[in-house]
């Protein structure tokens, strides 16, 4: 026996339920239909349904839900055998009285770039962007529309000092609406560096270069 405890916020399925035991009355056969569903295209998104399964009593209710990838938008649900339009609302739900297939219909969304470039010596971590976005063969991409904020950080060698298109704030606002290319200038403040090659480093781990016959002082 399993015993299955959820909160009040939460759904489960059960699916392949076997119940053994003594039959007393009479047997009615119960008519039961098959769902399938696909996606179109492929790979824009996933589908799922509530109760879990692909067979279905007759009659029953059964709640579709499209979930979509980057780059792609829910469009609406279709029957795959004549091509009609079923729903356009995610979730939906259908009721079974004969065999479906179901297709989710999903439709492409611009998508831009966001390159962003450090002058001055900075780390690249010093500029981080908010929504962090989607890497895309090596690209930085976002949906079209999204509103990206490039926030700059200063440290005791490092100072921010403007972005290459004039603007002095830390932050600043991108819209996506096109592929952005965004430089952050920085400036090398003066500072002095000492290294111990005597002792080893954080974590027990040696000081880079350390030797106990070069890099002595003079």
């Amino acid at each position: 026996v399993y015993v299955y405890n959820i909160s009040n916020t939460k759904q489960i399925g059960l699916a392949n339920v076997v119940v053994s035991g003594h039959i007393q009355g009479t047997i009615e056969n119960v008519v039961t239909h098959t769902l399938s569903t696909t996606v179109s295209p492929v790979n824009a998104g996933t589908v799922s349904n509530l109760p879990t399964g692909t067979t279905f009593n007759s009659g029953s209710t059964v709640q579709l839900t499209a979930t979509r990838k980057f780059g792609y938008q829910f469009k609406e649900w279709r029957n795959i055998v004549d091509d009609s339009v079923i729903s356009t609302t995610n979730p939906t739900s259908i009721t079974m009285t004969s065999d479906l297939n179901v297709k989710a219909v999903f439709e492409p969304i611009n998508t831009y770039s966001l390159a962003v470039n450090i002058q001055g010596g900075a780390a690249p971590y010093m500029v981080s962007a908010n929504p962090a976005g989607t890497t895309v063969d090596g690209k930085l991409m976002y949906e079209e529309g999204t509103l990206v904020t490039l926030t700059s950080v200063s440290n005791d060698i490092f100072s921010f000092t403007n972005w290459l298109s004039g603007e002095t704030t830390t932050s600043l606002p991108v819209p996506m609406t096109q592929n952005q290319n965004i430089t952050a200038v920085y400036s090398a403040l003066d500072f002095i560096a000492g290294w111990d090659f005597y002792h080893a480093g954080n974590s027990g781990r040696p000081a880079d270069f350390y030797s106990t016959d070069e890099n002595l002082s003079s």
